[in-house]
């Protein structure tokens, strides 16, 4: 926050800290849906599991090598950590809203509307043929079908995507279950991430620099 921005409120504040990640008092919904998401002769990237929370959705996004890829370990960044090296991931939500990777800078903002959408990096690993990471996405959409977008410029990955249905993502939030009232955690706000360079023309580069406030 800059030094002009007015002061979170508690409420605001705990709000905040509901939305950062999945609520440690729920036992998720499992949202029945795997896709491909792209595919060359040496690389998958397929969103492979999602479940559902109160506040948002976990979304697991795996990418599987044909062979041993070295410049994983060079020069390319893993598709995961900090920044999520170059590799992008962005939502369309059904009435429009969106979030990507680019902005999970919103994190750091008590003070935006807990109806603006959020991406996060919620961390992953791998290695040699196989890497898998995890995304938190708040809040949860609205009725209808949720678009994932995928890119990986250095890897000559167009912008790629998949729909899961709505009628899928409705099912398994009504199987999420409240274990006990939530209370907020004691930590620090996340520091901000660097921003990825975006593939010129593409859906990234028409939504990623969009103010997380705005519709």
């Amino acid at each position: 926050m800059g030094r002009d921005d007015p002061e979170p409120s508690p409420e605001q504040v705990q709000a905040w800290h509901r939305r950062m990640g999945p609520p440690d008092n729920e036992l998720p919904g499992a949202i029945p849906f795997h896709a491909v998401l792209a595919k060359t002769d040496d690389l998958v990237i397929a969103v492979v599991s999602a479940d559902a929370y109160s506040t948002g959705m976990s979304i697991r996004i795996a990418i599987r090598f044909r062979r041993l890829d070295a410049s994983l370990h060079g020069s390319d960044p893993p598709p995961y950590g900090p920044g999520g090296g170059t590799f992008l991931v962005g939502i369309a939500y059904p009435d429009g809203r969106t979030a990507s990777t680019v902005n999970s800078r919103g994190f750091s903002d008590p003070v935006m509307p807990e109806d603006a959408p959020s991406l996060m990096d919620h961390g992953g690993g791998g290695g040699g043929h196989t890497f898998e990471m995890n995304y938190w996405l708040t809040p949860m959409p609205s009725p209808g079908d949720l678009t994932i977008i995928v890119a990986w410029p250095t890897r000559d990955i167009p912008e790629s995507r998949a729909t899961i249905p709505g009628a899928v993502i409705a099912q398994g939030a009504s199987a999420n279950v409240e274990i006990w009232p939530w209370q907020p955690p004691e930590n620090d706000e996340p520091p901000p991430l660097p921003r990825p360079v975006l593939p010129e023309g593409g859906w990234f580069a028409q939504h990623a620099t969009d103010d997380p406030s705005d519709g």
